[in-house]
């Protein structure tokens, strides 16, 4: 009889209005049509690309999603905070710990754990990801041996040194920040399964989400434009993953570019 295996739909960061927007319509779709065990979301840029605000943890539970990951922007609305105590709410675990929060969450249904860590290079300087990463996987698999890593990073080379450091130990690597989504997705010999970055869920009219031309101002003059996003030409962006649950590997996997019309 062949093992029992959890789909995961794991989606890169929500920029934005227009993000939220394209979740708020877009994920009951995606989720009737693939019927996901567990959904993973990056929420860091929700609050107008910078930040996260409680109510937009409940507007996104009543879409489907579970678990929430952070990253470099998670402590830019104060009054976030306070949620990041929450039990399925994560930030990089390798901010300090006096900081709010935790940067994983180990589930009984399905049996999974879900790791956010955040990479330093181009990045503030924090603790190591990659000795925090060892501890965090080895308290993980004493329970299960489906293990997700969010890795929220710049660098693509820090982001491919991560999972081959965790190669075998962890089902996936999946990386996000750039708000770009790669097409790299490979299995490392020992068998975890990686992508450099899932992409954005928001609008793929301006660029990385946010607006085109104050981006090119900010490129041309070198100093702060204020950004107003696009609100046409939605998209979700992420990855569905079936982990065999006796192994923990990836065995099947399907990259999510949704568009969504609104």
């Amino acid at each position: 009889m062949p093992s029992k295996l959890t789909r995961v739909l794991v989606l890169g960061d929500i920029v934005g209005q227009p993000g939220m927007r394209a979740v708020f319509y877009g994920l009951p779709k995606i989720s009737n049509q693939h019927h996901p065990d567990l959904i993973i979301a990056n929420v860091e840029n929700s609050a107008d690309g910078h930040g996260t605000l409680p109510e937009h943890i409940r507007t996104l539970e009543q879409c489907g999603v579970r678990v929430f990951t952070g990253g470099n922007h998670t402590w830019d609305k104060r009054e976030f905070f306070k949620a990041l105590e929450e039990p399925f709410v994560l930030r990089p675990a390798n901010y300090s710990k006096k900081l709010p929060g935790k940067g994983m969450i180990i589930l009984s249904n399905p049996q999974l754990a879900v790791i956010n860590l955040q990479g330093r290079s181009r990045l503030v300087s924090i603790d190591d990801p990659f000795v925090i990463a060892q501890d965090l996987v080895q308290k993980a698999k004493k329970e299960t041996l489906c293990i997700v890593v969010d890795f929220h990073a710049e660098a693509t080379d820090e982001k491919e040194a991560m999972a081959l450091h965790l190669d075998g130990l962890v089902s996936a690597v999946l990386g996000t920040h750039t708000h770009t989504p790669t097409q790299d997705e490979r299995y490392f010999p020992k068998g975890t399964f990686f992508l450099t970055d899932l992409g954005m869920c928001g609008s793929t009219a301006g660029v990385i989400g946010g607006s085109a031309e104050a981006s090119v101002e900010r490129m041309l003059r070198g100093i702060p434009a204020k950004s107003e996003p696009p609100q046409d030409q939605l998209h979700i962006q992420g990855i569905l993953l079936d982990i065999d649950n006796s192994s923990g590997k990836v065995q099947h996997y399907q990259r999510i570019l949704f568009p969504v019309d609104v």
